[in-house]
């Protein structure tokens, strides 16, 4: 049995059947990029795979499966573009869901950080407590930028 990495490294050395293999997964990923364009009408859509990132034909099958299919996109070669960070999907894509909040509302408040356990020096167990020192509590209500009782204060 050929493992992923080895097979897609069979399709980058240009093995016939392990490419057309990448690009048919390709074109049913562009099937579901479609419906995700559909559904969500986003500015640009990146995909996380690893044949569209190492072979150039594959990420051509996904747009022209994608221009085929959706009703939103017109221009799939601006809208649909392949990760940079292939190796590390599970850590960007973590990274990914923190800085959407910070870039949709930068200036914005931040949830106050759960409590963390920590070795206490002092003490032969453990114990909880904030692991920055930030004290975030709810303005009054119409107070802050925002208004309402959304808004934190820091003090």
């Amino acid at each position: 049995m050929t493992r992923f990495a080895e097979l897609l490294d069979l399709a980058v050395a240009g093995d016939p059947v392990a490419a057309e293999l990448f690009r048919q997964r390709a074109r049913l990923t562009g099937r579901a990029a479609a419906v995700l364009l559909d559904m969500f009408d986003p500015e640009v859509l990146v995909v996380v795979e690893p044949g569209t990132g190492r072979l150039p034909a594959c990420m051509d099958e996904l747009r022209t499966e994608v221009e085929a299919r959706s009703v939103v996109c017109d221009d799939a070669g601006r809208s649909v573009v392949p990760s940079s960070f292939t190796g590390s999907v599970l850590a960007t894509a973590g990274a990914a869901v923190a800085l959407g909040a910070l870039h949709d509302d930068p200036l914005g408040p931040w949830p106050a950080l759960p409590a963390v356990s920590y070795p206490d020096a002092a003490t032969s167990g453990n114990r909880l407590r904030q692991p920055f020192p930030c004290d975030r509590r709810p303005l009054s209500k119409g107070a802050g930028r925002r208004g309402g009782a959304s808004s934190y204060r820091s003090g």
